[in-house]
């Protein structure tokens, strides 16, 4: 596997391990199943990579910090405006037929 993956194979074998998928599972996360799903195990790593760095670019692109847990909760009064605005707007509608 170390020939196969490189500097790698210690992230991949970390990947495998906190992976939840079924079959790992019921194989209770046993070497040979790392050594035959190893090329698949790094794809599924890589792309979990490539997802969290596009998550922690919109993040900053956002100016809200990453977490791991549920997103932010707005501040009462932005959520009032935002509200207010949405009312607005629909009563305009409502109104003006558009």
């Amino acid at each position: 596997m170390t020939r196969s993956l490189r500097e790698r194979a210690p992230d991949v074998a970390a990947h495998y391990l906190r992976s939840n998928h079924d079959w790992y599972v019921k194989k209770a996360h046993d070497l040979g199943t790392l050594l035959a799903d190893a090329s698949k195990v790094r794809a599924e790593m890589l792309a979990a990579e490539k997802t969290a760095i596009r998550l922690a670019e919109i993040a900053r692109k956002n100016h809200q910090p990453v977490s791991g847990g549920s997103m932010p909760v707005a501040a009462p009064e932005v959520v009032r405006a935002a509200l207010g605005s949405l009312r607005q707007k629909w009563t305009q509608t409502c109104h003006t037929g558009t």
